[in-house]
């Protein structure tokens, strides 16, 4: 009997990938596993981080896509399960985001938190017509450095000083032993979530912990994150 596999973000050696359509830089494809076929959608990466923080989503209350990856020699296909049409967020009007402000407000600041190299509503799409997803997950910028613009956070949060306050309440709200240390807390979650998926991308747990740390002790909420 068949197994139907499971998108957890671990790699895949199909028998056969081929890629049989794209429209607007988004790649359809095709792979079979076991006698079975999946349609997905696939994109070339530096390595695995989108499918580390694929499964790191859930621990911040945010739905996943569901992926996979190949990795042949340096370069590395992420998979992602097939979607139904997808709808950007920046393509909605205005009347139609304002139900979703919150999620798309937390979903900006995991992307914040795991270091995305590029954050604009492209980035978001709505699932279902009502769950918003954290879709164009790009490589991480490794470091300390705030990868959000000014005006992407005083458009979404006001002000600098409401922008770390959510930061902290959306580290804390979403841990389940909330005596720990948040960044042993959520360093041990993405060790563990690298381990099972590629160590190449071990950079993410130092990295996500030095953000966590340097939101949670800040101490002056206007001062500069850049």
């Amino acid at each position: 009997m068949f197994k139907v596999i499971k998108w957890n973000g671990t790699s895949i050696t199909p028998e056969d990938f081929s890629q049989v359509s794209a429209k607007d830089s988004i790649h359809f494809c095709e792979f079979h596993k076991d006698g079975i076929k999946y349609s997905c959608i696939s994109r070339s990466s530096a390595d695995p981080y989108p499918c580390v923080v694929d499964e790191l989503k859930p621990f911040f209350g945010l739905p996943k896509l569901g992926t996979r990856f190949i990795k042949r020699g340096s370069t590395c296909t992420l998979l992602i399960r097939n979607l139904p049409p997808i709808v950007r967020i920046s393509d909605l009007p205005t009347d139609e985001l304002k139900p979703l402000e919150n999620e798309i407000r937390k979903t900006y600041l995991f992307r914040e938190l795991t270091g995305m190299s590029v954050n604009f509503d492209r980035s978001l799409i709505l699932r279902d017509q009502k769950e918003v997803v954290s879709f164009h997950d790009t490589c991480s910028t490794e470091g300390e450095t705030s990868t959000m613009e000014r005006k992407v956070i005083y458009n979404l949060f006001g002000d600098m000083r409401t922008f770390v306050r959510e930061m902290k309440l959306f580290i804390i709200s979403n841990m389940e032993n909330k005596e720990k240390d948040p960044v042993i807390y959520y360093s041990e979650i993405v060790q563990d979530i690298v381990s099972r998926i590629d160590t190449s991308v071990g950079y993410l747990v130092t990295d996500i912990g030095r953000k966590i740390k340097r939101y949670m002790l800040k101490e002056n909420l206007e001062e500069n994150i850049w």
